[in-house]
C-alpha cells in the first residue's frame, strides 16, 4: 500500500485543515508510516462491521484535505459506512497515533478508522449480522435521513448511536426478548441486534431498543413511486456532505440511500449508477422540447443524470418539471457559470 498512497497524490497544492501544505511531503510522510506500521505480506480477509457512521478515505488520515483554504469538500473522502454495514479488511496503518484499516466495502475500497470497525469471529457470524432477504421481515430498515438511539448510562456502547437511511438491523426473535434492557422496559420498541466494538476490537452483538415513533420499516419497503418520493423528501433541507462527510449525503449517496430502503444496493457514484441494468434513455442528443417531453413522461421517483450529478424526478406541474437532489453548488444553465455554493 506504500505505492498506492503515492498514486493517490494530487498534482496540485493541498490545504490540510485549512493550512497550505506541501503535497509531496504530506503524502510521502503517510506512505512512510504505512510502510512502517502496516501488516507485512498477504493477509487473509478479516470480516468487519461498522459500529458507527464513518467515512471511507483514499488515504489513512483524520485530517481535512482541501484544494483551497475554503474548500467545502474533504477531497480524500470517498464514501461512508452505515452502522452494521460490512467491510473486509486487508491492511492496517498507524498515522499520527490513529489506527486505520484498508479494505473493501460493497461499493469502494479505502481506509477507515479502526475504532469505527469491529471484527467478527467468523464469516458465518459476519454474514448473519447483515445479510437480509428481500422478502424477509426479520429486520428493520431506517426510512428517514437519520435518528439516534436513546442516551443511556447503562448501555454506553449503544448510547446515542446514529442510524442513517438504509441502515438494516436484525430483529431479536420475540421468544428471546428480555423483559428489561438496560433499565428499560421493551414495550413500544423495536428490539434489535447491533454490533459494538469490544476492548480487543472484536464484534460484540448487543441488544438495543428503537422507539416505535422512529421512521423504520419491518423489512424493505415496496418499491413504489409514492414511497420513493416520500423517502427523498426525508432529506429536504439537510446539509450536503461530499462522499458522506458531515454524516450526510452527496447526490449519488442520496439516491443510493433511498433505493437501499427497497433492498437495492446502488453503486457509489453517478457513472456507475448509470450502468445499472434497467431501462435507460440517453437524451443528450435531443432538443430541449423532446427532452422535456421524455422527462415529463417518467414515473416520479426515477433517477435522472447528467455529467457528475444525479437527482430524483418528482413530477411535472403546469409544464414545469421538478426534481430533488443533494448538491454542492448551482450554476447558470446558459453557460455563464455564475457558480453559487449551496451545500444543501
Amino acid at each position: 500500500r506504500f505505492s498506492a498512497i503515492i498514486s493517490e497524490m494530487p498534482e496540485k497544492a493541498i490545504f490540510v485543515n485549512g493550512v497550505q501544505t506541501d503535497t509531496a511531503t504530506y503524502y510521502g510522510a503517510i506512505s512512510q508510516l504505512v510502510a512502517a506500521t502496516g501488516w507485512d505480506g498477504v493477509i487473509g480477509p478479516k470480516y468487519a462491521l461498522a459500529v458507527s457512521q464513518t467515512q471511507i478515505k483514499s488515504i489513512p488520515t483524520a485530517d481535512y484535505i482541501g484544494y483551497d483554504e475554503t474548500d467545502s469538500d474533504d477531497e480524500v473522502t470517498l464514501s461512508s459506512l452505515r452502522v452494521n454495514e460490512p467491510f473486509i479488511v486487508k491492511q492496517t496503518a498507524v498515522v499520527n497515533d490513529k489506527v486505520f484499516y484498508w479494505g473493501y466495502s460493497n461499493s469502494v475500497s479505502g481506509w477507515v478508522l479502526a475504532s469505527d470497525l469491529a471484527f467478527c469471529g467468523s464469516k458465518a457470524e459476519w454474514l448473519n449480522m447483515w445479510q437480509t432477504g428481500v422478502s424477509n421481515k426479520d429486520f428493520i430498515v431506517v426510512t428517514t435521513d437519520y435518528f439516534t438511539l436513546s442516551e443511556s448510562h447503562y448501555a454506553p456502547s449503544v448510547s446515542g448511536v446514529k442510524l442513517t437511511m438504509g441502515t438494516t438491523l436484525k430483529l431479536v426473535p420475540e421468544s428471546e426478548i428480555p423483559r428489561n434492557i438496560s433499565m428499560r422496559g421493551t414495550w413500544n420498541n423495536y428490539v434489535v441486534y447491533i454490533p459494538t466494538r469490544g476492548a480487543d476490537g472484536s464484534c460484540v452483538k448487543e441488544i438495543a431498543l428503537i422507539a416505535q415513533n422512529k421512521d423504520v420499516n419491518e423489512g424493505y419497503l415496496p418499491m413504489t413511486s409514492a414511497n420513493t418520493v416520500d423517502l427523498a423528501f426525508k432529506y429536504l433541507g439537510d446539509t450536503y456532505g461530499w462522499g458522506g462527510m458531515l454524516d450526510s449525503v452527496d447526490c449519488s449517496a442520496f439516491v443510493r440511500n433511498v433505493y437501499k430502503c427497497f433492498g437495492l444496493e446502488m453503486p457509489r457514484n453517478t457513472n456507475w449508477q448509470k450502468e445499472v441494468p434497467g431501462t435507460c434513455v440517453n437524451v443528450g442528443e435531443y432538443d430541449n422540447a423532446s427532452k422535456a417531453a421524455l422527462i415529463s413522461g417518467c414515473t416520479p421517483g426515477t433517477p435522472l443524470y447528467f455529467s457528475g450529478h444525479t437527482m430524483i424526478y418528482l413530477g411535472t406541474v403546469n409544464g414545469t418539471s421538478y426534481v430533488i437532489s443533494a448538491l454542492g453548488s448551482t450554476a447558470d444553465s446558459e453557460g455563464y457559470l455564475d457558480v453559487r455554493v449551496q451545500n444543501t
